[in-house]
């Protein structure tokens, strides 16, 4: 069933491709292609999706979200369809075709930037593989890498997110006010693997130019943070208005139900900051 289910995509795409292509909101077409390029690289719950909500804002960006999702294409833009069958397909079998006649074609001529994010394992993946040859040949695709100096806030955010379903909100009062336990030989591995991620991701794009930025940092001085990635990325500096809010502003201790187990286990040792 699978092969011919396939078949019938290449099909599909073959005779479909350059409709399929076209099929973008109006007011993102045009034949600007004189536009900086850039990804936005970090894991989850690093505040990525905020950074490119806030840079949608802005007139002359274009920041898609998660492009490489397995199950979809996370435009995050309004107007494009984030489950095209056919872009799926497509993204899935071509991914550098995917971006250069989709994510990184043409726009009108006042877009000035158009990226996307993407996490560290996403880039990783079997299907991405042609991913980091094009981005070799390409090295004038500016990285944004965006990490979070607390890996246990950001542990802490995923397991909140998963236990209640609820990954971003807009206003204060959709809080969802849980606790969790915390697994410390989860935690520490996931520590480490976040850790080593962005370490290699260093590794793969010291051809590039790259810019690092600290979710705590943007939280605390968003107006300069943003500066900062307009300045990167080569476009009019404006105010920008952040349209999320923070989903958990408690401190750990009235989150982590094991917060007091956690304190004596890592007393005098590198996870003891996080606390």
């Amino acid at each position: 069933m699978s092969n011919i289910l396939d078949t019938a995509c290449q099909f599909y795409w073959k005779f479909n491709a350059k409709r399929i292509l076209a099929e973008r909101p109006k007011e993102y077409r045009g034949d600007n292609t004189k536009f900086t390029r850039f990804i936005l690289l970090a894991h989850q719950r690093t505040g990525s999706s905020m950074v490119m909500a806030t840079l949608n804002k802005h007139p002359s960006i274009v920041a898609f979200g998660e492009l490489f999702v397995k199950s979809r294409i996370g435009h995050m833009v309004s107007g494009f369809n984030n489950h095209s069958k056919a872009l799926h397909y497509l993204r899935s079998k071509d991914p550098v075709r995917f971006l250069e006649e989709h994510a990184y074609s043409s726009f009108p001529e006042n877009i000035s930037s158009v990226g996307f994010k993407i996490f560290p394992d996403q880039l990783e993946r079997k299907d991405a593989a042609p991913l980091l040859p094009w981005l070799n040949e390409n090295k004038d695709v500016k990285i944004i890498i965006l990490t979070r100096n607390n890996l246990l806030d950001v542990h802490c955010s995923l397991a909140i997110a998963n236990k209640t379903g609820v990954f971003g909100i807009r206003k204060e009062s959709d809080r969802q006010m849980v606790t969790i336990n915390v697994d410390i030989h989860k935690a520490e591995a996931e520590f480490k693997r976040r850790k080593a991620g962005h370490q290699r991701a260093r590794e793969k794009f010291v051809d590039h130019e790259v810019i690092e930025l600290a979710y705590e940092d943007i939280i605390e001085q968003p107006t300069e943070e943003f500066k900062k990635i307009q300045s990167f990325i080569g476009v009019t500096l404006t105010q920008l208005h952040v349209p999320t809010v923070k989903q958990e502003t408690r401190p750990l201790s009235e989150v982590i139900e094991n917060y007091d187990e956690l304190k004596i286990k890592w007393k005098g040792a590198e996870y003891e900051e996080y606390l």
